[in-house]
């Protein structure tokens, strides 16, 4: 029996945004890992760019032809692309407000980045959170 499974790679720059994301996750826990306490900021300064460079590249894609990869799990149409910059938005602007308390009460930690980072890429779309 042949297998007949052919999977093109240019199809992965559809999911680039969510590639990115979860790289920069990676890379800020090990920046982090490595950090003293004094240089903590540099965390914080590191996801809201890894947030931005996120939203830029879904931005991109808003008018690209629904596309389905995957196996049909994963979609691309504009509305999903809105969506992606509205919420890279929406946890920067977050992350803005919750910086000051976070300092306050000793709680600015590389752990709640990465954190964020998991809750703005594991919404599937339908209230479930992945």
């Amino acid at each position: 029996m042949m297998n007949t499974f052919q999977f093109d790679t240019a199809l992965l720059l559809v999911a680039l945004p969510e590639i990115f994301l979860l790289s920069s996750i990676v890379v800020i826990l090990l920046v982090d890992l490595f950090l003293t306490k004094g240089f903590k900021q540099v965390t914080y300064y590191l996801t809201q760019f890894s947030l931005f460079i996120t939203g830029l590249l879904a931005f991109n894609l808003i008018g690209h032809p629904e596309t389905v990869i995957f196996s049909n799990s994963f979609v691309l149409d504009n509305m999903a692309s809105v969506f992606k910059v509205f919420m890279m938005g929406a946890t920067m602007v977050a992350m803005v407000y919750s910086r000051h308390y976070l300092t306050q009460h000793s709680l600015f930690r590389g752990e709640y980045f990465v954190l964020v980072f998991a809750l703005s890429i594991g919404h599937d779309g339908d209230g479930v959170w992945l």
